[in-house]
């Protein structure tokens, strides 16, 4: 199982709705706010599945803000007498602070919980909950879209109180290092990492923040070794990579990894030291599943993480597409198409675009596609460990169309 989580309009909300200053969510509900302390509340539909977004905003003495926020989540899942199946996810970006966690009600019926929380000017603080039935893709989608809408009031309310600095140098500073994907060690297809030397594959929820733009969950690849190191971010096909160059020429993405239970320890020897050490509960991440060789796959595919990967150069490359679409008789394109309900179809729609339709070929962690222009990229592929309909290539994740 794997834990998933993503403008504003003229109107705004009055009565129980948001602040005269805050913009609500366009499209969602208004809801009537009787509980005190509850600022503002909207919620959401589709077929079966509900989600309700609650906003709310408090002073504190001279609690530590991380104090804060545990004990209010604490106290707000014994109030809703949620249980927690598994320790959540914490995480924190630049200035939020983030905690995802799957409940039983008290009818046993399963949710899915987005708490968010920061801290401003004089002793203010605010926290938000999405609460969401238990649909991966309808929890990712509105999980997404509160996350923003929060980041988005977290910059007002920042910006808005002299007390703190428009320049946060000191928090920018203590980020953890951004790995660019340049100087990557290619082998020759094929003559890189062997499968029987990885462990597993794993991906790691976590957040990257910018606060003019709101607060972004993403899902990061790791390739774990059987002799304990630990690759991230990889975006070439694991088949291809020299790791030995790759140690030498891309530092920061490699280290070591050890797990108690279900629980992985990192250690990030070339990363600043206060992020060296990392340690992930089962509930933030996710063992992958590789493909079966020629394993096939059909239909229409959107990305979830925007526009794909940064093209490598030279022969072996990487796939910078936004939608790919694939027939099971091996014929891919990267063409927006309406259906591919045939390999007769997909052909026809795309045959004269030679650089947006060919072959494609699974094999374990990789995926081979070969353009009718003759270009061949080879990526980094991966499955979702309980749907062949959601997959990685390279750094990107993809889902069906249309939902």
């Amino acid at each position: 199982m794997y834990r998933i989580l993503y403008t504003v309009t003229a109107m705004l909300l009055c009565c129980c709705g948001f602040s005269q200053t805050i913009t609500p969510i366009p499209g969602w509900t208004n809801v009537k706010v009787s509980t005190p302390g509850i600022a503002a509340a909207q919620s959401t539909s589709a077929g079966d599945n509900y989600g309700l977004y609650q906003v709310r905003k408090q002073e504190v003495n001279n609690e530590e803000l991380k104090a804060w926020f545990n004990s209010g989540i604490q106290a707000d899942l014994q109030k809703e007498k949620w249980t927690e199946q598994n320790k959540g996810s914490f995480n924190a970006t630049t200035d939020i602070l983030i905690y995802i966690t799957e409940v039983t009600d008290a009818a046993q019926k399963k949710w899915y919980l987005l708490y968010m929380g920061y801290g401003f000017g004089n002793k203010q603080v605010r926290m938000a909950r999405l609460s969401s039935t238990h649909d991966k893709d309808f929890f990712q989608a509105n999980g997404t879209l509160v996350s923003k809408h929060f980041g988005k009031l977290a910059s007002q309310d920042m910006k808005g109180n002299a007390s703190i600095p428009e320049n946060k140098e000191e928090n920018t500073a203590a980020k953890k290092t951004v790995v660019q994907n340049k100087n990557v060690a290619i082998a020759s297809p094929g003559k890189g990492v062997k499968s029987t030397d990885i462990h597993s594959v794993i991906m790691h929820l976590e957040y990257e923040s910018g606060m003019g733009g709101g607060i972004y969950p993403v899902y990061n690849a790791y390739i774990l070794f059987k002799n304990g190191s630990i690759y991230k971010y990889p975006v070439v096909s694991p088949a291809d990579l020299l790791v030995a160059v790759s140690k030498q020429t891309e530092p920061l993405k490699w280290g070591t990894w050890q797990m108690n239970g279900t629980t992985i320890s990192s250690y990030w020897a070339a990363e600043q030291p206060k992020y060296q050490h990392e340690t992930w509960e089962k509930s933030s991440y996710y063992i992958t599943v590789a493909a079966k060789k020629g394993e096939q796959l059909e239909g229409s595919f959107k990305t979830l993480s925007g526009g794909g990967n940064t093209a490598l150069g030279g022969d072996v490359m990487v796939m910078t597409s936004e939608n790919i679409s694939f027939a099971k008789d091996g014929k891919f394109t990267t063409a927006r198409v309406a259906g591919v309900s045939s390999g007769r179809d997909i052909w026809e729609n795309t045959n004269s675009s030679s650089n947006e339709a060919g072959t494609y070929l699974l094999d374990e962690y990789t995926i081979e596609l070969r353009y009718n222009n003759g270009k061949t990229e080879r990526s980094f592929f991966f499955f979702y460990p309980d749907s062949k309909k959601h997959f990685g290539i390279g750094q990107s994740i993809y889902m069906p169309k249309g939902k």
